[in-house]
């Protein structure tokens, strides 16, 4: 079921919202989250949605989906379209789009949306803002989710979001700039070593390391190194975790949760690279 709202206020999609749940039989549907998709581009959106709603079978949600209008519309407009049943997976999808001025104020208009006491997650399928944790949507989420594949510079925009540095401090430089001495100094050694006697020392394990900030401060950080190989080309891949907040739960209860970050490549020539599709 999808269902049309053209130039209305969120008061409006909500009671349609409602109604339509009402309808469906679905007013007491348990949700375990809400999910907001910021997205500037049509081809994505659709394939957005259906991602989400293959997600929401399982974990039923709210998907709200923040998409462009006309930016350049003197007058403020919001176009919404609420889907349920078999077009919103196992929750309930609301598509705001966004027109003149109202297109500065997202955070705006999806508030109205948000559930009571229910997590939120941010999610930009295309380019996201350069720190997600400042955007006005992403100050909405507790977890915030980027996908550089789609964007201008998918490299340059994953190493800009790393301990504080930006795109232009970081592209073409060597990994090592993110750990401080010694860890630095014995970086390039260790893989030089590999290529030459094929002993491993550190490919193929993990350890705990040392990350440096770009304001100087330090953390832990699990490093663990992989390899492979693309036709003739050989990489390797370091899967980073930063260890912070697991060392402090560590201290107040007997449990550890490492929240999982972009991985970098390194291949045999010593050039870097980041990929954002790492997981828990």
């Amino acid at each position: 079921m999808i269902v049309e709202l053209l130039d209305t206020t969120t008061t409006a999609v909500n009671k349609k919202l409602d109604a339509l749940r009402e309808e469906a039989g679905v007013i007491t549907m348990g949700r375990v989250g809400t999910l907001i998709i910021k997205t500037d581009h049509d081809v994505l959106l659709e394939e957005s949605i259906e991602a989400a709603n293959a997600a929401t079978h399982e974990h039923p949600s709210r998907v709200i989906v923040v998409a462009s209008g006309n930016a350049d519309a003197a007058e403020s407009r919001l176009d919404a379209q609420v889907r349920l049943g078999s077009d919103a997976g196992g929750g309930e999808v609301v598509v705001l789009r966004l027109s003149g001025p109202l297109a500065d104020h997202a955070e705006s208009v999806v508030t109205p949306f948000l559930l009571p006491d229910i997590p939120v997650l941010a999610w930009w399928p295309c380019a996201a803002p350069a720190v997600p944790a400042q955007d006005p949507v992403g100050k909405l989420a507790i977890r915030r989710i980027t996908d550089a594949t789609n964007g201008e510079d998918p490299l340059a925009a994953i190493k800009g979001r790393l301990s504080g540095y930006t795109a232009a401090e970081v592209v073409g430089k060597n990994v090592k700039m993110l750990m401080p001495l010694p860890y630095s100094e014995g970086h390039d050694g260790y893989l030089k070593r590999y290529l030459e006697t094929g002993k491993a020392r550190i490919v193929g394990s993990g350890r705990v390391v040392v990350g440096e900030r770009k304001d100087g401060s330090t953390f832990p950080m699990e490093l663990a190194i992989g390899e492979m190989k693309l036709g003739s080309q050989r990489y390797f891949i370091g899967f980073i975790r930063d260890l912070t907040e697991s060392q402090k739960n560590r201290i107040a209860v007997a449990g550890i949760a490492i929240p999982t970050h972009p991985y970098f490549f390194t291949d045999r020539h010593g050039r870097n690279g980041f990929d954002s599709r790492s997981r828990a």
